[in-house]
This record gives C-alpha cells, sequence and structure tokens, in this order.
C-alpha cells in the first residue's frame, strides 16, 4: 500500500497552554491504516492451527462361524466384525482354500459348497481392504447329515388299474438333510406296476390288489419308509331325472374307492323333489344304500349308483327345517307348497288399530294380507316377527290366514314332530272378524293348534297370543 505524508503548519489557537510563538505541525496520512485502539491495547492473537487429520486404526478381524459343519451343494453365510478406532474401512475379501472344487467359492459373504467337493476340511478367510496384513478364518468340515428317519405323506392311498398317483416324503434329522429319495414298489404282479420319479404307475394287467412303497433316502439307504396302497375300484354314476348324486371318497368327490373304505353319497334334489331310493349294483346283485346316511362300505369290486327322485309331499320336510302342509294344485303357480315353521314366536297383540284391513281369509292368500299390514297406519306386532322370522337360514315368513291355520292343524296332525312343537293355546290369523257395526276392525280370528279339533275363535286384536309363521316355496 502505499500512503502519502503532509505537513501543515498550525498556529495553537486560543485556549491551548503552549510556549508563545509556537508552530504545531500537523501530519497527515493519505490512504494509510490508522490503529484507533486506545494506545496502549495489544494486537489480537493470532488463529488457532488446524486440528492434526483423524488417522484409522484397525486392532483385528473376526470371522462368525468361526467353524461350521456343511454338505455338498449347500451354502453358508458368514459375518465378519472389524474392530479398530476412528471407523476404518470395514469391507474385507473373502477366500477359500484347502478345497478341491474350483466350484467351491464365495459370492460376496456366502460360501458355495459345489455339489463334487471332496475335501473333508477346509478354510475360508476374511483379509481387511484396508489393513491386509489382518485377517481371520473358519474351518469348514465337510459333513453328511445325519438322517433319523424317512415319512410318506400319502398313508392312505389307492389307485385304479392303469392308474398313477404322485407320492411325496419327508427325509427327517438335524441340520436339515437332504430330500431326495429313491422310490421302489413291492408286490405288484406286473412289471409295468413301477415308480417314475415320484409317481406310481398300476399296469393295467395287474392282479395284486394291494401294494408296498418304499423311499428310502438318496444318502443315507439305511433309513426309509414305507406305505400301503391300495387296489381301487371303480364308481360310475347313473344319473336320473329330479336330482343328481356324486360320491365322495376322502372328503373329496371321487369316481374310485378301495374294498371295505366308506364311501358317501352327495345327493342334490331339484326344487320340489325328493330322494326316494339310493342303491349301488355288483353285476345283477342290487343293494339298497340307506337314505338317511347317505353311506355304503366299498365292495371288492367296481360298482354303479343310481337313484330315484319324486316330488315333495303334505307332511314332508320343507326347506326352512319346517313341515310342507299343503301343496298347490296350479303347477303354474309360482309357488307350489305352504311350509309350517318349526318352532313357534312368543306371545305378541294384532294391533291396537281399529281400522279395518279387509284380510284375506282363504287357503294360501295369507302372503297378501302382508301387504295390507305394510300398506296401513299403525303397529302389527305379531305380523312384524312372523315377517322377521328365519329358519335353517331360509326367510320369507308371514302371519298365516285362516284357513292356512286349519290346514296347518288338519295335515298334521299325525306328525308327531309338529304335535311336539305346539303349545294347547290360541295361534294369531292374519285374517280380522268379517262382520259390520261397532265391532268392525276390533277383533281377528285365532285358532289352538294343540286342539285336535274346534272351530276358530274371534278375539280382540289388543290381546297377545302365540304365533306360528309360515311361507310359500
Amino acid at each position: 500500500m502505499n500512503c502519502l505524508l503532509s505537513r501543515t503548519p498550525r498556529h495553537v489557537g486560543r485556549g491551548i497552554a503552549v510556549a508563545a510563538g509556537a508552530a504545531f505541525l500537523v501530519l497527515t496520512l493519505f490512504g494509510c491504516p490508522v490503529n484507533t485502539d486506545s494506545p496502549g491495547t495489544p494486537p489480537p492473537p493470532p488463529p488457532a492451527p488446524p486440528p492434526p487429520p483423524v488417522v484409522p486404526t484397525l486392532s483385528s478381524v473376526i470371522v462368525a462361524p468361526n467353524s461350521v459343519d456343511i454338505w455338498k451343494g449347500r451354502t453358508q453365510d458368514f459375518a465378519v466384525i472389524v474392530e479398530g478406532t476412528n471407523n476404518p474401512d470395514p469391507r474385507v475379501i473373502w477366500a477359500v482354500s484347502d478345497n478341491t472344487s474350483q466350484d467351491t467359492q464365495f459370492k460376496d459373504n456366502i460360501l458355495y459348497v459345489a455339489v463334487d467337493e471332496t475335501a473333508e476340511h477346509f478354510t475360508v478367510t476374511a483379509t481387511s481392504v484396508f489393513d491386509p496384513s489382518k485377517s481371520s478364518s473358519s474351518n469348514v468340515n465337510l459333513v453328511r447329515p445325519k438322517v433319523t428317519g424317512v415319512t410318506i405323506f400319502e398313508t392312505d392311498a389307492s389307485i385304479y388299474q392303469g392308474g398313477s398317483m404322485d407320492f411325496h416324503a419327508t427325509v427327517e434329522g438335524p441340520k436339515g438333510p437332504d430330500q431326495d429319495v429313491v422310490w421302489s414298489v413291492t408286490g405288484n404282479s406286473s412289471s409295468a406296476t413301477k415308480f417314475t420319479d415320484n409317481t406310481l404307475t398300476i399296469a393295467g394287467n395287474e392282479t395284486s390288489k394291494s401294494w408296498t412303497i418304499k423311499a428310502t433316502s438318496y444318502f443315507d439307504g439305511e433309513n426309509s419308509g414305507t406305505a400301503t396302497v391300495k387296489l381301487a375300484y371303480e364308481i360310475t354314476v347313473q344319473h336320473s331325472t329330479y336330482g343328481r348324486i356324486d360320491p365322495k371318497y376322502q372328503d373329496r368327490l371321487n369316481e374310485y374307492a378301495p374294498e371295505g373304505r366308506t364311501v358317501t353319497i352327495e345327493v342334490n334334489p331339484e326344487k320340489y323333489y325328493k330322494l326316494k331310493n339310493l342303491q349301488y349294483t355288483v353285476g345283477s346283485r342290487i343293494v339298497p344304500i340307506d337314505k338317511t346316511s347317505r353311506t355304503f362300505t366299498m365292495p371288492a369290486s367296481d360298482i354303479t349308483i343310481s337313484a330315484a327322485f319324486e316330488e315333495l309331499a303334505v307332511g314332508d320336510p320343507g326347506p326352512g327345517g319346517g313341515w310342507i302342509f299343503y301343496k298347490n294344485p296350479n303347477r303354474s303357480s309360482p309357488w307350489q307348497y305352504l311350509e309350517c315353521a318349526p318352532t313357534d314366536i312368543s306371545a305378541k297383540t294384532w294391533s291396537t288399530s281399529t281400522t279395518p284391513l279387509l284380510t284375506l281369509n282363504e287357503l294360501g292368500r295369507g302372503k297378501e294380507n302382508m301387504s295390507k299390514f305394510n300398506d296401513a297406519a299403525g303397529t302389527f306386532p305379531a305380523a312384524a316377527e312372523a315377517a322377521a322370522y328365519k329358519s335353517n337360514g331360509v326367510g320369507g315368513w308371514y302371519l298365516p290366514s285362516k284357513r292356512e291355520l286349519e290346514e296347518i292343524r288338519s295335515k298334521l296332525q299325525a306328525n308327531t314332530k309338529f304335535k311336539a312343537s305346539v303349545q294347547n293355546k290360541p295361534y294369531w290369523s292374519s285374517t280380522e272378524e268379517s262382520i259390520f257395526g261397532s265391532q268392525r276392525g276390533k277383533r281377528a280370528m285365532t285358532l289352538n293348534l294343540g286342539a285336535s279339533s274346534g272351530g276358530a275363535v274371534v278375539v280382540s286384536k289388543t290381546v297377545a297370543h302365540l304365533v306360528r309363521a309360515v311361507r310359500q316355496f
């Protein structure tokens, strides 16, 4: 920096005590820094020097596990810990030594043991990238996994002549032995009855009725599992009109079953039909099958099962778990049967309203009365409870008309289950008293379903009586 120095003589002004006639010389610096500190203030200290650089150090490398047993074709994960100060680089280089196969190698930290490895012992080493003088090793032993047993999954199998089936087995033992097994069959009369891999095929000319299959551990020929396979006989279904039947064996639809096993027939009648009879034939011999259990024991022969179906009848169980009490003679009607519910609804009042609804009385017209309840003002507890009723998961019930109540009592008198389900008390109908005058709209009809005789009784709508719902289907 360049600075200029200027001298300017000055006379001392008044009020300054100096020697008479003395002149005051002013020095002016141009472009030079001026120290404004008070006289005697020391200059600021120099900045601190930068800290010395942090140098990482590595003390050791540790490999885990430090010893491991493994078998051909298997893999093993290894972990490494790099210890030191100031966060040394944790990377390592993995290597394997003393192995006989070049395919025994590392990929990342995973050791792959080749299927053709023969060395009984070899070593894996992790060497620090940061400090190659630091490393750690683990001993690897080639040990065949111990097999303690073999279990075949399919213990209750059957196969028909000319058929085949896949089998599966588990090889048991500590440290997960190899699951490969060798399959074989004995007791067969035909050489064509044999295994291909895990699939057993029964020859078309096979005469034996049962065979023993064996699954032997591939790595330990001393351990094996066995199971018995039986000859299955064919079940032919002769389908009929108005329904379908299907044989079930071992809880699944099956067209074959072995001798002595229980077969269940799944029966599915069409709407408005029921099972009439069920049977199977062996040659010319007909064997009935119980209609209730719908089961039979499989004979040592191919069979044909068949069934016959017939229309539902009054007194039969209905879809809602109750009983059919009326069959509609009009075959073109949208409903064909009336069903009585299997249980009572507790006592309810008919209504508190005295407005006449003009409900119907005829057989098969009770459901129409429900629309009159729905359209009218007021509450109708008996009808509402009937409409909300469900049985066997089925809805669509309603309060029956007087004629429907009479038909229930008439047609189901001989039904012991129905008789046990009703009480010797009045039951509401949906039919009002048909009169004119001051009592019109105040009373409705009841009938004692538990009695064997007796007519309908007119009762005030405000009285609580039992309810037995009905439905059309």
